[in-house]
């Protein structure tokens, strides 16, 4: 973690003092943390994610990917026509994607409308 805190800190042109400052922390935690002789509690690692704007993962080096997210797991008691659809909503790229959101939000009101008992 220290050595890609230190990465994104110089990428920023923040020195260890104004990133110290921006986290109220002091100067030495920083030369700790970037030196990996200390680690910053899980608030902290979030709000420093969140502040260079990177995931958790890239963060604490398990990829190298800056954006990460890990896939999405179904509970074991999914349905399969859930897991299948699930499957190949991923497989859309994110227009598809929001046309089968709103495709099926309207199936859904609309079926919704049906049931209403009519007065």
């Amino acid at each position: 973690m220290g050595k890609i805190l230190k990465e994104l800190r110089l990428e920023k042109d923040l020195s260890q003092s104004e990133l110290a400052a921006r986290f109220k922390v002091s100067q030495n935690t920083i030369h700790r943390w970037e030196k990996s002789i200390q680690e910053p509690d899980i608030e902290r690692l979030i709000e420093i994610a969140g502040f260079f704007d990177v995931s958790l993962d890239y963060l604490c080096g398990r990829t190298t990917d800056i954006f990460y997210q890990a896939p999405y797991q179904l509970k074991p008691n999914h349905s399969p026509t859930e897991v299948e659809l699930n499957q190949l909503f991923k497989e859309l790229n994110p227009y598809e994607q929001g046309q089968v959101i709103g495709f099926t939000k309207a199936l859904k009101e609309n079926t919704d409308k049906a049931k209403k008992p009519s007065v």
